[in-house]
């Protein structure tokens, strides 16, 4: 069975709940979201873009990410706002508040799973990860988790 609902709805209701979230309370409602669907999706009749929409809504609140107040009869609903974990999808730093660091933790743990490397490889990796954190380069960091690593990766399978 193939999935009906859009992920990239999904993350775009997330992005507008976020920059929203400092007007009226942090209270948003289905007229706040309607054109995030896709313009194909805004051509059948509004109780239908409601239900489209609603359905987002609520796999986002079943996942902790928001509270609804209401659900309006005939469709829609209101008073939608971020919970901690829906603040912490927008501002992904705030993860961190009251936790240790999240970056020394992801640097273990890329090390100790590839122990099992051969020892050239497994070297190299760790020193270019090890200089891209040195040099506070996000952009380099990212480029060896999503190019490098799978390189290496396939070699030694």
């Amino acid at each position: 069975m193939e999935g009906d609902l859009d992920v990239g709805l999904l993350y775009r209701i997330m992005v507008r709940l976020g920059t929203l979230r400092n007007k009226n309370w942090g209270v948003s409602n289905d007229s706040d979201l309607l054109d995030l669907l896709s313009p194909a999706e805004q051509v059948v009749p509004q109780t239908e873009m409601l239900f489209r929409l609603e359905r987002h809504v609520k796999f986002l609140e079943e996942l902790g990410y928001l509270t609804v107040e209401s659900q309006l009869m005939g469709g829609g609903f209101y008073g939608v706002r971020l919970t901690a974990g829906g603040q912490r999808f927008v501002q992904p730093e705030l993860a961190e508040f009251g936790n240790a660091p999240l970056l020394p933790r992801v640097v273990e743990s890329i090390e100790s799973q590839i122990l099992t490397y051969p020892e050239q490889s497994r070297g190299a990796f760790l020193f270019r990860l090890r200089e891209s954190i040195s040099q506070n380069s996000p952009e380099l960091i990212a480029k060896l988790l999503v190019e490098v690593l799978p390189q290496m990766l396939s070699r030694t399978g």
